[in-house]
């Protein structure tokens, strides 16, 4: 939940009323300090990635001079409330965003400002004593199918060092890296030979209790990338440690660093 003066916005903060079957309004808050000449143009947008605003698209026709926006259409249909909204805002001056809200971010004003407290801290706590620094690869789990290496009939991945998909069967594999944190726990290490891939010793370790901020949610499979040492994290079991009504602080996970020769490694992250 990122600080609304660090992103120079004039959002105090955007809610929303969610529907899965019916019609989901989203509403803002512009400061009092907001001294732009009108007319003031809204746009409503949505994406099932909180981390790359390049797939956000409108949703509707703008509106002017309001204060809400609604999306009558379906957006989710498994377990998962995986899509994210956001509100543009354009004035004769300048364009302006909101932050990005979701159905975990529904909270009522004053636990919304001791979640964001909550996690100034915890970043905080992360950036300046326990944790990497680097950067985490969303994974796709929609989009373009990858027609270099999935069956054309069941859709299965038949090469998981695929350069065109990175063994996700979706073009591109993950969205673009987003800046983040992890905080190590001490790993289990185990070496074992190969015989059937002819690749010689190889070395598993796993690290069991890793800790990182609960915004933007980790999912399993996730990559994690170490910005010092380049090396490479696979997410996999996930528990949320801490919440306010639901919406998640931080959260514990285990992780797997992944081998060198791993497919993980061929995707570029600037600054690594």
């Amino acid at each position: 939940m990122p600080d609304r003066a660090s992103l120079n916005s004039p959002f105090e903060r955007a809610t929303i009323k969610y529907s899965v079957e019916g019609t989901t309004r989203v509403q803002w808050e512009l400061s009092r300090l907001f001294t732009d000449p009108g007319p003031h143009v809204f746009t409503l947008q949505g994406a099932h990635s909180s981390t790359d605003n390049n797939t956000f698209s409108n949703i509707g026709l703008p509106v002017t001079n309001t204060y809400f926006a609604e999306d009558s259409d379906k957006r989710i249909f498994a377990q998962t409330q995986d899509f994210y909204y956001r509100v543009k805002l354009q004035t004769p001056l300048r364009v302006y965003y909101s932050e990005i809200v979701s159905a975990f971010k529904n909270l009522k004003f004053r636990d919304y400002r001791l979640a964001r407290e909550i996690l100034r801290k915890e970043k905080l706590r992360h950036s300046k004593y326990t944790s990497l620094s680097g950067y985490l690869l969303k994974r796709k789990r929609y989009g373009e199918r990858c027609t270099n290496c999935t069956d054309p009939l069941t859709e299965e991945v038949t090469n998981s060092n695929c350069s065109v998909c990175k063994g996700t069967g979706l073009v591109y594999g993950y969205f673009t890296p987003v800046p983040a944190y992890m905080e190590l726990s001490l790993h289990q290490q185990r070496e074992q030979l190969d015989n059937v891939q002819a690749v010689g010793m190889q070395k598993d370790m796993e690290f069991k209790s890793c800790r990182m901020l609960g915004d933007p949610v980790p999912d399993s499979y996730d990559v994690f990338v170490d910005s010092g040492s380049d090396r490479r994290f696979i997410i996999h079991e996930i528990v949320s440690s801490a919440e306010i009504r639901g919406y998640p602080i931080a959260t514990m996970m285990s992780v797997r660093q992944a081998n060198f020769s791993d497919v993980v490694y061929t995707i570029p992250v600037e600054g690594v």
